[in-house]
C-alpha cells in the first residue's frame, strides 16, 4: 500500500485513517488515531496483508488424477505448468469445470497441463470428470454381455410369440 503524506502547521491536530485498497486487507491499525503535527516527520503505521486466493483441484470419480493446488496472491498469475490432468488407462477426460463454467477439453482428452490463470482475483475450483474410452476392455465387455443377453431374451420372446399366435390353416 502506498504511503500517504499530509502537511499542515505545527501544533495542528489531525486524525489518521486507514485506506481501502483493492486486493489488500487491513490487519492492524494504531491504537491512537489522533495526532499533532510536529517539526519532524511522523510515522503512523497501518498494517495490510495482500489477499490470497486458493486454486483447488478435484476429481469426480476415481478414473484419473489432477494435481496443482496452490495459493496465489491477488492479481498475480498462477504457476505455469502446475495443473496436471492425467486419466487412468482406458479413460479420457470428459469435462473440465472451473468455478461452475465448463471449459473446452479438445486438447486435454488424453491428459494435459492446463494453462495458468492470469491475474487471479478469486478462488478457483477445478473439477475434472473422466469417462471410459469406447474401446476400453473393462467397460466394453459389460456392454457386450448385456447385448448378448438382450438378444437372447428378445429372440426367445419373438419365438414364443410366433409359436403362440401362429394361425392354424385347415383344408376343406
Amino acid at each position: 500500500v502506498d504511503d500517504v503524506e499530509t502537511t499542515n502547521l505545527v501544533g495542528e491536530t489531525y486524525v489518521s485513517e486507514s485506506i481501502e485498497k483493492k486486493g489488500y486487507l487491513l490487519k492492524k491499525e494504531p491504537e491512537n488515531k489522533n495526532h499533532i503535527y510536529q517539526d519532524e516527520t511522523q510515522e503512523i503505521i497501518y498494517e495490510y496483508e495482500r489477499l490470497k486466493f486458493n486454486i483447488i483441484t478435484k476429481v469426480e470419480g476415481g478414473e484419473g488424477n489432477i494435481k496443482g493446488d496452490e495459493t496465489v496472491f491477488y492479481g498475480d498469475n498462477s504457476t505455469e505448468g502446475n495443473i496436471v490432468i492425467k486419466p487412468n488407462k482406458g479413460y479420457q477426460v470428459s469435462h473440465i469445470i472451473v468455478n461452475g463454467e465448463e471449459k473446452s477439453i479438445e486438447e486435454c482428452k488424453n491428459g494435459c497441463i492446463l494453462n495458468n490463470f492470469i491475474e487471479v482475483y478469486e478462488d478457483k475450483e477445478i473439477i475434472v470428470i473422466f469417462e471410459a474410452l469406447p474401446n476400453n476392455p473393462e467397460t466394453s465387455s459389460i456392454i457386450t454381455i448385456t447385448s448378448v443377453i438382450g438378444l437372447t431374451v428378445l429372440s426367445t420372446g419373438a419365438y414364443i410369440l410366433v409359436k403362440k399366435y401362429k394361425p392354424s390353416i385347415k383344408k376343406i
